[in-house]
């Protein structure tokens, strides 16, 4: 004898936290930490991005200053460790201009991560950036 049971299953989401941060620049370089959870079990790869919302000099904002985000690694904590990617960025950013950071493939990317990143910040007449203000999206 058998008995077929049907449950049914609920996705979760997929999420990122911080949604934003404002790090501290020490030697025009700061250095951040974005957790990823993919819960949605589609296998569906995910890629997360970085905003420059602002560089601040000394608590005021320069419009003139501009960024590179560095991704350094994206750790696994639990889950698929496969199909993987640090993203490889280039170029000046200035406040607004998004920029990807990391992302996995389809078919990969379900489980927990933590992506690292630095970034290097330059300012004109040799001031010293203060503090970098960003936000993420996933998708």
């Amino acid at each position: 004898m058998s008995q077929t049971v049907l449950l049914p299953v609920n996705a979760g989401a997929l999420l990122m936290s911080p949604t934003g941060a404002e790090l501290d620049v020490h030697n025009n370089v700061a250095t951040g930490v974005v957790d990823v959870v993919d819960a949605r079990g589609s296998l569906a790869g995910w890629s997360l991005r970085a905003t420059v919302t602002s560089i601040e000099v000394d608590g005021a904002i320069v419009d003139s200053c501009r960024a590179v985000v560095r991704p350094a690694s994206l750790q696994t904590v639990y889950g698929e460790p496969h199909g993987l990617h640090v993203d490889d960025t280039s170029g000046l950013l200035t406040a607004g201009v998004t920029t990807p950071v990391a992302h996995a493939d389809a078919e990969h990317g379900g489980g927990t991560y933590e992506a690292t990143f630095a970034i290097a910040v330059k300012c004109p007449d040799a001031a010293y950036a203060t503090a970098v203000r960003l936000s993420f999206d996933i998708v």
